[in-house]
This record gives structure tokens, sequence and C-alpha cells, in this order.
């Protein structure tokens, strides 16, 4: 399998971070990087809309030579092909308590922060840029995630926790720095 991403980007970084997290733990998913130079527009060439119409990544390359172009999808697709051990969890109550704070990592931390970063250092042009709304969609995301991790939810959460911030707070770093002039 294949895997298109731009390493400081969060939502490839999930991904790549969820394969590592499943290949320490014992699980071997072969998987390819191939990187996509977002700042260059490489998302924008023929080859790549091939593979995603929307020109995000990261896509997965399957051996059939489909594609998916969502790393929840991603991810999903990979527990269910490389069920052990369980990352999402084996439960359906661990697995949606995984998904809930998923979702709240990248509702209440990724969207606010990357309105952060477009509205400031966006190679994106200013007329596509969502405007800016203050960080109070960053602290009820970390507060969220902090409630999360008073609970109890096993390994599959803790795993997962790490995954779902982890991508989320890299990105947020890392995507600023890479769009600076050299």
């Amino acid at each position: 399998m294949k895997l298109y991403v731009m390493p400081v980007a969060p939502n490839p970084t999930r991904v790549r971070l969820y394969v590592a997290e499943k290949n320490a733990a014992g699980a071997r998913i072969d998987v390819t990087e191939i990187r996509i130079n977002l700042v260059k527009g490489e998302q924008n060439a023929a080859e790549h809309l091939a593979r995603n119409p929307f020109g995000r990544v990261p896509v997965l390359e399957l051996p059939d030579g489909t594609y998916l172009g969502e790393s929840l999808a991603i991810i999903e697709y990979l527990e269910e092909c490389y069920p052990s051990p369980p990352l999402i969890g084996s439960e359906p109550l661990e697995r949606a308590r995984t998904r809930e704070l998923e979702r709240i990592a990248e509702m209440g931390v990724l969207q606010p922060v990357a309105r952060i970063v477009h509205a400031t250092n966006s190679p994106r042009p200013r007329s596509s840029v969502i405007s800016l709304s203050g960080d109070k969609g960053v602290r009820l995301g970390q507060n969220a995630i902090t409630c999360h991790k008073s609970l109890k939810y096993g390994f599959s959460y803790e795993r997962q926790r790490r995954v779902a911030t982890t991508g989320t707070l890299h990105g947020a770093r890392s995507y600023p720095r890479a769009l600076r002039p050299h």
C-alpha cells in the first residue's frame, strides 16, 4: 500500500502515528509513504487529483489500485484489515469512546488551530481563508481532552488518545514553520 502525505499536516500525521503505534504493538502494516508538497501545490496536479478529487492528503492507495482519502476512513480500514492488536477498541463502547475523542480533538482543537494557521500564515489565497475567531475553541478542546483523560478506557483509549491528540498538536506546531519563507 502507498500512503500519500505531507508529514507536517495534521491529518496525514494522525494516520502515520496510527500505523506507527499499530506496528509498535505487534502488527505488521507495510505502507510506503509518498510525500505530496502542499506548499508547492502538488495536491493540484492531475495525478494527485485522480487519487483524491478534493486534492487533500492523506490518501491510501490499496493493492487493487483503489483509494481512500480521509484519515478516519483510512484508520478504520486498517483496523479492520489488521484487527490485532486492537487500537480503536475491541468492544462497542471502547470504539464509540475512541470515535468520540477523535471528534473532540478534531472539532475542539484542530479546526480552531487551522483557522489561526490559515488566517496568519497560509499558502491559500486570502479570499479562501476563514476569519480568525480566537482561541476559545482550542481551550474548549484541551479541556475536553483533559476531562477524557480521567475516564478509564484501557489500552485502546490510551494509544488512540496519543494518535488523535499528538497528530493534531504536532500539525498545529509544525505547519506554520513549514510555510515560512527560507
